[in-house]
Formats: structure tokens, sequence, C-alpha cells
């Protein structure tokens, strides 16, 4: 078999290929072991792993698939033997003089017919370390031939079960993915199991099948944990009971979802009907129907999620919203790009490892709804609340927001006045002829007039600093480092964040991602030695906030501010600024602040314009 065309499939197991006497069977070919000629194996760098450091050398021929032995050194006879003494090796040696390494795990003896690429693991603590133990002993730089390489596997020396050995009674986890046969058709299931560089046990099963737009694929199958000699009888009576299923579009009867905001809040109202096109929310007439979508999968809409980690939370597509390391290492949905950092969605960023996110489905709705509702809003089911058919037999606890429908006052005047305010303001159009001697114990009803102000946001280290092992809790808020509230000076012993763009350079802007209509950033815009820092800030309705140069004033506005600081050896604040696509993000930003041919830093200022209310 030809393995350029069908890598995936065109490789056997030793059981398969070989004979009793290990010459293998005709028609097939073990996988050739050599250093190529004029070369040395030119390891690449994988990894640590508990086992070992990883590697991927070239030290074999071409033209071999995808093999996946995951054979590990302690298990090189027999996996099911627990019995079996820990003294099992496996290794590579050279052919002519003997001279080789030990290997403690082999992942793929090939993966792909055009590279010469294994990949195992050996026992090492540092990439060099491991690379320095392969390349010493296969070495082949300026030889005319290839190095033929053996690969030697000692079993263990104690290789029967004891006399008492029970495994019946040894704990064990099921799988039960179904008798094989799917009533789904076309297609079929792909069941996997294994290992992966992640903190848990991988299981994947995949459907090789027509999917279209807005179909959804349903199956229940079962796992269950049990002692060992009742599994194989549990799993017999649940294979039946496997369910397939896929569900066209045209199955659906989907109702409107509307998402009615109020303030920095909002409510998800779905049509009272099946099919139902229309909601209401009556019975808040501050909130506004800002975003329309349906309860069931539909092309071109997403799944909304509501997410909270702690006091915060978030609505839109990622329900990774919180997660450690979104948007820098990974982006849903797809995965880590770095494989000694795991994704741990059960995590939220910068908060305490016991708390815990919760997610909940809100319905499915178009990528205009993500700018339109905004994602730092909180959900609120008292919004919109549906009238009761009868009325209630005691009285309300909470005053009516509009008054009565009687307009018969009463004869006399109230003997006392009102101890609440009143919710319009008295007919009277005269002023008092003296100005009142004390201020007012209550506040307007109105607004004053717009004011600007330039508040202080910025984080601070706390006493002690910032270093590599504190660095999730050594950032105060403003309020905490700084006299009044924030608006004072600093407090002693702490170090606020200072803005400035690095001599002879630009801010060195990167991507993060689209965000509806803002793209998000990581500038550096300050010194090392801040930790984590959290704020989220956007600026309130009819203000502004933004980064501007201390010397000219000239700058950029930003819409909201993710982290001042993250690490304590960075430099970054992650922001978000009004922007179609990184490009125009970042020269917005790189054009302002652009301190190239200065071999001084620019000092920045950031700004919040606020309205006082």
């Amino acid at each position: 078999v030809d393995c350029s065309t069908n890598a995936s499939t065109c490789m056997a197991k030793p059981d398969e290929c070989y004979n009793g006497d290990n010459s293998p069977k005709e028609g097939y070919t073990p996988v050739v072991l050599e250093v190529p000629a004029d070369s040395s194996p030119q390891c690449e760098d994988r990894g640590e792993f508990a086992d070992g450091w990883e590697l991927q050398c070239k030290m074999r021929k071409t033209g071999f698939g995808h093999t996946t032995p995951y054979l590990s050194s302690s298990t090189v006879n027999d996996p099911c033997a627990p019995w079996a003494g820990a003294d099992s090796k496996m290794g590579f040696y050279r052919a002519d003089t003997n001279e080789g390494f030990e290997a403690t795990f082999i992942r793929h003896w090939s993966f792909s017919p055009s590279n010469q690429l294994m990949y195992f693991r050996v026992d090492a603590t540092s990439f060099a370390e491991a690379r320095d133990m392969v390349h010493s002993v296969f070495e082949n730089t300026d030889k005319i031939d290839v190095l033929p390489i053996l690969f030697q596997a000692t079993p263990p020396t104690i290789t029967n079960a004891p006399a008492d050995y029970d495994p019946g009674a040894l704990p064990s986890v099921t799988f039960v993915a179904g008798d094989g046969i799917s009533s789904l058709t076309p297609g079929n299931f792909r069941r996997r199991i294994g290992s992966s560089n992640r903190d848990y046990y991988v299981y994947t099963n995949n459907y090789l099948g027509d999917l279209k737009a807005g179909y959804a694929l349903s199956k229940r199958a079962f796992v269950f944990a049990s002692e060992l000699e009742s599994a194989k009888a549990t799993a017999d009576d649940l294979k039946s009971k496997v369910v397939y299923d896929l569900i066209e579009d045209t199955r659906y009867n989907p109702r409107a979802i509307d998402i009615y905001k109020s303030g920095a809040s909002f409510d998800a109202v779905a049509a009272a009907s099946v099919q139902g096109t229309s909601t209401t929310c009556s019975t808040s007439p501050s909130a506004t129907l800002v975003c329309s979508g349906v309860s069931t999968p539909k092309p071109d809409y997403s799944p909304f999620f509501y997410v909270t980690c702690g006091d915060s939370t978030y609505l839109g597509p990622d329900p990774y919203y919180f997660t450690p390391g979104n948007g820098d290492y990974f982006t849903f949905p797809g995965m880590s790009n770095d494989n000694d950092k795991k994704i741990r969605s059960y995590a939220c960023e910068g908060q305490d490892g016991t708390i815990r996110p919760t997610w909940k489905l809100v319905g499915f709705f178009n990528s205009a709804c993500y700018s339109s509702v905004g994602s730092d809003v909180t959900y609120d089911d008292d919004i919109c609340v549906a009238p009761s058919e009868e009325p209630s037999s005691l009285p309300s606890s909470q005053p009516s927001s509009q008054p009565s429908s009687s307009v018969v006052p009463t004869p006399e005047p109230s003997p006392q006045p009102s101890s609440t305010l009143s919710l319009q303001p008295s007919s009277s159009l005269v002023p008092t002829p003296e100005p009142s001697p004390e201020p007012s114990s209550q506040p307007s009803l109105q607004p004053s007039p717009a004011q600007t102000l330039t508040k202080k946001y910025l984080w601070c280290s706390k006493p002690g600093g910032c270093n590599s092992s504190n660095e999730a809790s050594c950032m105060a808020l403003p309020s905490e480092c700084y006299t009044e509230n924030g608006y004072g000076s600093v407090k002693p012993d702490y170090t606020p964040i200072e803005l400035f763009v690095l001599p002879n350079t630009t801010p060195q802007c990167r991507n993060r991602g689209q965000y509806g209509t803002d793209r998000e950033l990581k500038c550096k815009f300050h010194t090392t030695g801040f930790g984590r820092s959290r704020p989220y800030i956007r600026p309130p309705a009819g203000s502004t906030m933004g980064f501007y140069r201390e010397d000219t004033n000239m700058g950029f506005e930003a819409t909201f501010i993710r982290h001042w600081s993250w690490r304590s050896h960075g430099q970054w604040v992650y922001l978000r600024v009004k922007a179609p696509d990184y490009v125009t993000a970042r020269n917005l930003v790189h054009a302002n602040l652009n301190n190239g041919g200065n071999s001084q830093p620019l000092p920045l200022k950031f700004e919040m314009r606020e309205i006082f209310e």
C-alpha cells in the first residue's frame, strides 16, 4: 500500500505484519530506522512530560504513515500486566557500535510519509540535555552513508502473574459507544481514546458525515465506573440504550428570543408560544429592545452564553471568555498554541482558585447582537416580568412607579410634609427670595450641567512590590492605594503604574482579536514589576477615555481596558479601540504615540472625561 496517498490507514501493527519467527510477512515493510547521510538527527523540542523530555528527530526513512504505538518503557512487554517488574527497558542503538540511549516513551514511529521524523521521550530535565543525549550518539555529519539504528526492548524479569492476583476487584472506567452500527445515513462515528498534554484523559467521538449548517447531532452514550469483573455485563446492557439522532433544521419549531436592556442589565424574553415571533416587556418602561434571536440553531447564528466569574459577567458567543490564556495562547473554539500551557475552562482568570464560572445558554443570535448589547452586562430576570392574570390579595410592599388614576385631590392639605421626594416637581415657578441656609439633604432629581474630570484609575503595586511568585495578589485598586478614595495622593509604599512608551520604539501593539466593532490590542505602555490587574473599565454613557502624550496631548480614545498589567516581567496594557481590523487599530495607536528616534521614554497619561450626575 502506498502511504503517500493514505497516510492515516496505510500502517499495520506488529501483530499483523510479522510472522511467529519475527520475520515480516510478504508485502509488509517494517519502519526503517536510520540517521540520514551527512546529517545529525536534527532533534527539535516538544516539551517536558512526567516521564521525560519529548523530541522529534530525523531517525527513519520516508514513506511511512501515521502510527500511534504510545509505547512506555514500563510496559514494553504487556500493558495489562501490573505484576510485571519495573525493570523493563527500551532504547535506540547504533548498528555498528551498539552505543545508544534509553527511551521512556514512543509516541510515533512515523506520522507523515514526506518526512523522517520520529517522536519519543528520554529521561532528561531540559531540551538541551535531551538533544545532546541523542546527537552525541547518532551524529552522522560528514558521513556519506546513512547510519542504521536498532530498537531494542528488554522485558521485565517477572512475567508470571501471582497466584492470588484477582483483576476482577480492580476499579475500572468503561466507555459505552454503542454496537458499532449507526442509524445515521450517510456517515459513521469514529471513537478515539488516548492521552495528550492536558490534565485529563481524552475521549472523543467524531461523526464523519454530512452535517449541514443549522443541523444538530445528538448521541446518547454512557461512561461508568465499576469493578472490572462487572464491567462487561453492565456495558452489554447499556449498548442497546445508546441513541443516535440527526436533527434537521426542518424539525425545529423555534420561538423568538429578544434581549431587552436597561442600563447595564439585560433580560432575555422568549415568545409566549411555539414559533411565536414577538415578545413584550411592558413591566419596565426603561427597558429597550436591543437584539432579536431564536431558541434553536440557525445558519449564521451563534449560541450566546451568559457567563459569570465571581462579580464579573459576560454575554456573547465565547463561553471561555474568563478562562486564563484566552486571547493569549488560545482563542475559542481553537486549541492551545503552546503545548506547555493548558486550557482550564473551569478557572476564572485573575481570581481565587475556589471561584468557578457559571454558564447559561441565552439563545442563538447573529454577530450584530454582540455590539448592540455589549458584553459587560448583568442578567436580571426581573426587568421583564409577565403580569399576573389575577389581582394580588395583599398590597404591594413597594410604591408604585406611577400615581393612581384618581385625579380628585383631598379637600384639605396634609398636616405634615411628605417624608419622600415627589415624583414630579411642584408647579410653582417663583423662587424663594433668599437662598437656603443649609444645603439640601436629598440629591437633585435632575443632573447638574456636564463637567469634565480626569480620574485616577491606575492600579498600584502593594508594599513589597510584585514578582513572579506573588503577581496574582500584589496589586491594589485605586481606592486602596490613593487617599480620598482614588482621587488624592499615593499612600506610602504603594507604587502606581506609570504609563510611557519605551525609548526609540513604538508601543509594539499586538493583536488580541475582534469584539464586535472593537479591536483588542496589547501594547507596551509601562515598565516591568507590576502584577495582575483586571479593572474592566468602560467609559460611562456620554463620557470618553483614552491615552494621550504628556507633551502634545496627542492620543486616541479607548473603549475598554482589560488589564493595566498582567505579568511581573511584562510591560503590556490590554485595551480596545474602535476599529474594524488589527492593522487599523495598531496604526491608530502607533501614529499618535510613536517614540522612534527619541532616546528618552515618552510619558503618557490616561484620562477619563466623565459627566457628573
